[in-house]
């Protein structure tokens, strides 16, 4: 397995040819939800919350906040099946369309083409990219509520199989699955370490208005890029 250096040294060496482009590329992706994970905060101050009668006699008219709460617990619910709707239809296929993006950059050593980021949805197997993809995170979400540290656990387990997707678009989610698993086993740790290596990048970004983590984006999908063919590699060697 090579080194971090190494698989970022490559990384850097692919992205000279096409860096602009792979910014652009991360940048849509991650506008429409590719990776992130999504969240809805909302902050509801109740504190002078009275109905008109309470004005007058002192009392809160009680049915009027039930009412309120239960608008506002509908709304949050519709909110939350429109994110995972997003998530499910849109940002999961378009997390392999930038897989497949950086690992074809990375075998042509030039760019795949802006296209490639979307290529989950014209290559045929639209439906099975959207089944795999939500399969995973549907387990790794019933590990996560067991306990965080099982959680943690597979989420990297399954880290893979976005990339073996964006390979393989046809690839059931049980083989992807089983694949990524077998892929990260003894290797867990080192994707995480990585993974970590990017921190003092992405505080620099930080400190750049946050504009500059941006910058940094394409240089991880690289070397991501880079770190699962290494595994592919020796995968096949043993």
């Amino acid at each position: 397995m090579a080194d971090r250096a190494e698989l970022k040294g490559r990384a850097k060496e692919c992205l000279k040819q096409y860096y602009w482009m792979a910014l652009l590329v991360s940048i849509i992706a991650s506008v429409l939800g590719a990776g992130q994970n999504y969240s809805f905060n909302f902050n509801i101050n109740t504190k002078n919350t009275t109905s008109t009668a309470g004005m007058y006699n002192g009392d809160v008219d009680h049915s009027a906040y039930i009412t309120m709460l239960a608008i506002i617990a509908v709304a949050l619910i519709i909110i939350f099946l429109i994110g995972i709707l997003i998530q499910t239809f849109l940002s999961n296929v378009v997390q392999v369309g930038l897989c497949s993006y950086f690992l074809e950059s990375r075998k042509t050593k030039t760019d795949a083409g802006f296209s490639r980021l979307f290529y989950g949805f014209g290559c045929g197997s639209y439906l099975n990219l959207v089944k795999a993809m939500f399969m995973k995170s549907l387990i790794v979400f019933g590990w996560w509520l067991l306990l965080i540290i099982p959680g943690i656990i597979k989420e990297y387990e399954y880290s893979m199989v976005p990339y073996l997707l964006a390979e393989q678009p046809e690839m059931d989610y049980r083989t992807a699955l089983n694949r990524s698993r077998s892929l990260m086993n003894g290797h867990k740790w080192d994707f995480f370490v990585l993974q970590l290596s990017f921190i003092g990048w992405r505080l620099l970004g930080i400190m750049m208005c946050c504009i500059g983590v941006m910058f940094v984006v394409p240089y991880e999908n690289a070397t991501y890029a880079e770190f699962y063919a290494e595994l592919n590699k020796n995968e096949i060697e043993i």
